[in-house]
Parts: structure tokens; sequence; C-alpha cells
């Protein structure tokens, strides 16, 4: 059986190398001896042993200083915070609204009709009792969905013309303040157009919610957005 003339283990046949100690097997113990090849064996094993920690430690650093599952978390709730803080306009929610709504309660009122129609035995596209029923629920919820959004279309269209107002005084004070010099003054010539751009975005933000600290940041980013993609067009 061979084994490993630095440990001592004994390995089944077949295995050349010890799994530990990273050098060649010898047949007997008897075959060991003090040798410069058995010295340099031994060296050789503990470099390679040495070699395979530092690649470990210098994975563990990568994954330290890497793309974590924390930071994947992070990225994922950063961008549902930039979805939910997207700016959309009261009368295109007011629009959304109005859609689904009509669409949830035509489905609903549809569907409402054909489960009686189904049941009363009119007609028996659905012969188990229970799945009639249960259809016949689903339509139900459907069509209160459809009334719980028609009456939230109704109480975002008593918003917008509050929004509307504040969309027209954030406009006329962009107008009146900021301009191409603006843009001009905030410009920095060592960095490409795209980052001056969203420099621009920022600064120009930054001066607006100064002077207007009630307005949404949202609607500020938006609404800067656009009036800058203008002045640059």
């Amino acid at each position: 059986m061979p084994w490993c003339p630095v440990c001592k283990c004994e390995y089944r046949e077949g295995i050349t190398n010890c799994y530990d100690c990273r050098v060649p097997l010898v047949d007997s113990l008897e075959d060991i001896e003090d040798t410069d090849d058995t010295i340099d064996s031994l060296e050789a094993g503990t470099d390679m042993q040495m070699q395979g920690e530092a690649e470990n430690d210098d994975i563990m650093s990568l994954e330290d200083e890497g793309y974590s599952p924390e930071d994947f978390e992070n990225d994922i709730n950063e961008a549902q915070a930039s979805i939910s803080n997207t700016f959309v306009k009261k009368s295109d929610q007011y629009q959304e609204y109005l859609f689904s709504a009509y669409t949830c309660m035509l489905v609903g009122f549809a569907g409402i009709i054909f489960g009686i129609l189904n049941i009363a035995g009119v007609f028996s596209v659905i012969s188990v009792a229970f799945t009639q029923y249960i259809l016949l629920g689903v339509f139900i919820l459907f069509f209160i969905g459809g009334i719980a959004m028609y009456n939230k279309s109704r109480t975002i269209k008593a918003q917008i013309g509050i929004e509307d107002k504040m969309i027209a005084s954030i406009n006329e004070w962009l107008s009146d303040n900021i301009n191409t010099d603006t843009l001009k003054s905030i410009k920095d010539p060592e960095v490409s157009d795209e980052i001056n751009y969203f420099n621009y975005c920022e600064k120009v933000k930054e001066r607006l919610l100064f002077s207007m600290p009630d307005v949404d940041p949202a609607m500020a980013d938006s609404l800067v957005d656009e009036y800058i993609n203008g002045l640059l067009s």
C-alpha cells in the first residue's frame, strides 16, 4: 500500500499523491529517507498548500470587495425606490385608473351574467357546481375592484387642477431663472457631455427646490429634465 513520506498516512492502491501534503507517495515507510528529493517534495507540497490558501484568501477578498448578495439586494431596493419615485402626472394617472376601472367592471359584469346563466342551467359550459360558484366569485371580485379603481380615479381627478397650477409655476420659474448661460456656468469642460447633462439637472434641481421647497422632488426631476433637454435641443 502507498504511504505519504511526510504525514505517514496510508492510501489505497491507485492514489499517487497525498491529499494533505501534496507530495508523491512511496511504496512503503521503509523507502522514506531524509534525502534532498524528500525535502524538495516537502517544500513543493508546502508551497502548493500555501498557494492554495493564498488563492482562497484572494477569493474571499474579492467577495468582500465585490458584488455581494447584500449589494444585489440594495440595488433592487434602490431600483424599486426609483420606480416608486417616478413622477406621473395626475391627468395621466386619472386616465390609467379610469381605463382599468371600466375594463374590470366590464369583464366582471359579463362574467357575473355568464356565471348566473350557467348556474341557472340556461346553458351548461361548466357542469361542476363548485367550479361554477368559484368562477362567479372571481368575476364579482373583478367588478368590485373596478368600482374601487373608479372611485380612486375620481379622487385623482380632483387633484389635477392643483397639480397643473404647480407645474405651471415650476415652468415659469425655470423660464425666468435658467437659460443657456446658466448651463454654461455649470459646465465642466473636463468631463463628457453626458456627465455635464447630469450635473445640469442636479444643480438646477437644487436651485429649484431651494426656491420652491414644497415641490415634490420627483416632479422637480421630471420637469427640470424636460426643460433642460428643450434648452439644449
